[in-house]
């Protein structure tokens, strides 16, 4: 799965949801920033990819216009990626009233960049797609976020995204 495809995949997970770009906007500070202490308190680079792709999937619904992103776009990775820059990149973001293509692509970029080269993204944005797909809730007026059913039959439903099959030395040393 490339970036426009999970791109027009959160697109229709959200539409099917009711959730609107407004809704989205809403809470994008807060969310992120519960996302960044997700990424800090991780403990493993799974639980960090976790973080950052979840940052990703705020980011997109809060972007309106996705005819700007080139079905051809590829990431332009940035070696010196930082969470500082994410953190400059969100404000950056919401100071252009959530309409600049260029700090939408900004941010992106930078939390596409702190993903370890090791991991294929690809994989990384497929099992993310499997697992929201997997899950049913409600949005939060509250805490201005689709909140998922924890209900046991719904868990018993849940799919959890696996990174692993995304690191791309598996099964190098199990010879």
């Amino acid at each position: 799965m490339n970036l426009f495809e999970f791109i027009e995949a959160i697109k229709k997970w959200r539409e099917e949801r009711g959730i609107t770009i407004e809704q989205g906007r809403l809470g994008f500070a807060k969310n992120m920033f519960e996302e960044l202490a997700e990424f800090f308190e991780a403990g493993d680079l799974e639980g960090e990819i976790d973080a950052l792709i979840d940052m990703m999937v705020f980011t997109i619904n809060t972007f309106e216009d996705t005819s700007k992103i080139s079905k051809d776009y590829y990431v332009d990775f940035n070696i010196n990626a930082n969470i500082g820059n994410v953190v400059k990149y969100i404000n950056s973001y919401i100071k252009s009233d959530f309409k600049d293509v260029s700090d939408f692509i900004n941010l992106i970029n930078e939390l596409l960049s702190l993903i370890p080269e090791d991991y294929d993204i690809s994989i990384c944005l497929s099992e993310v797609i499997k697992e929201l797909n997997s899950r049913t809730g409600a949005w939060s007026e509250e805490h201005k976020k689709w909140i998922k059913d924890k209900s046991p039959e719904a868990k018993a439903k849940w799919y959890k995204a696996d990174f692993t099959m995304a690191y791309k030395c598996v099964g190098v040393l199990d010879a």
